[in-house]
């Protein structure tokens, strides 16, 4: 417990200020007076102190990467051509997002290392803008504020929305991002593009949850059920161990949508996808990357894409779906769900 809260209070200290004392409470109702904070700006510490920008870094193989603990964990991202980028979350905590333009997506990937959560945004902004985020050097809620500082726009991470600027109360785009550990990449994925320390050169069954179920400071996956008439969506949570060995699917339904909740325990991964209801979807043993088949024999890998059958090439869409410490659900969500 004292070692948990000693962590704890370091990452606090190193996000909520990049140069400085982190324990300034700010009033950022004075920062900007063209927009007010969408949110409570009680809610809000920190300052204005951007953190390094971190924009079309470079990438080593991960064959050549020798200096990774397999424990440590790594967001997974690919498209439709089959190449894969790994960006260990020890290396992206110093810009807290990396911006970069891949096989003609660009994104920006964003980890908070209080709250540890990783979101994919799409840069491209309702077609017309693209952003550029930096780390604002806010915290809401202990967690990531990203700005835009072309259009003055603040970003909640946690809430995948505007709190403050041009585009305040408009939501961003996610991406689909696999979590898993630097294990997993390293025997699966050895051509993978991997972000490290010197890729940027720059000076800087679902039952009612019940509190005593999840540990305050586990990381869980949660899936946000789609908003409606602006209530804050209801969370549903997953656990690894819900997961055994191997590969386990899980069918959901948000709103109208079906999804298929991919998981297992050993390759420590939960991601999940919006599927068609006409289908059926079956897991597939002992293939990984491959990890399911549909009733059209489409067989595709964790990353959603279509690797062979009548529909080879396409690519499931993902829900708005991240892993983060269980406290920090709690803290921004009032309606959370533990699936078993």
């Amino acid at each position: 417990m004292k070692k948990s809260l000693l962590i704890y209070l370091f990452l606090l200290f190193i996000s909520c200020n990049s140069d400085g004392d982190s324990s300034t409470v700010i009033n950022p109702s004075n920062n900007n007076p063209t927009f007010d904070w969408t949110i409570a700006t009680s809610d809000i510490t920190g300052s204005d102190n951007p953190f390094p920008l971190a924009l079309n870094p470079s990438y080593s193989l991960a064959k050549n990467v020798d200096f990774i603990n397999d424990s440590n964990k790594v967001a997974l991202i690919s498209f439709t051509n089959g190449e894969v980028w790994a960006y260990p979350y020890n290396y992206i905590s110093t810009y807290e997002i990396i911006n970069d333009k891949i096989n003609g997506n660009s994104f920006s990937l964003t980890y908070c290392p209080i709250t540890e959560s990783a979101i994919l945004f799409k840069r491209d902004f309702n077609s017309v803008n693209s952003f550029t985020l930096r780390s604002s050097g806010y915290l809401y809620k202990e967690n990531l504020v990203a700005i835009d500082q072309k259009t003055n726009t603040y970003w909640s991470q946690f809430l995948l929305k505007s709190i403050k600027g041009k585009y305040q109360n408009q939501d961003l785009e996610t991406l689909n991002l696999v979590e898993t550990s630097w294990k997993t990449v390293r025997e699966n994925f050895p051509d993978a593009f991997v972000f490290t320390n010197t890729s940027v050169q720059n000076n800087k069954n679902s039952k009612t949850f019940l509190k005593n179920t999840i540990d305050s400071n586990e990381v869980v996956y949660g899936v946000l059920e789609k908003e409606t008439k602006n209530e804050l969506p209801t969370i549903h949570i997953y656990q690894y161990q819900s997961f055994t060995n191997g590969i386990v699917l899980k069918n959901s339904k948000n709103n109208s949508d079906d999804i298929v909740i991919i998981g297992s325990n050993n390759l420590q991964f939960i991601t999940s996808y919006k599927v068609s209801s006409n289908r059926t979807y079956t897991a597939i043993q002992n293939s990984f990357p491959n990890v399911m088949m549909d009733s059209e024999n489409n067989i595709y890998n964790i990353f959603g894409i279509v690797v062979s059958g009548p529909n080879e090439g396409n690519q499931l869409i993902s829900p708005n779906a991240f892993f983060a410490s269980f406290w920090a659900w709690e803290s921004f969500y009032p309606s959370i769900i533990e699936e078993n």
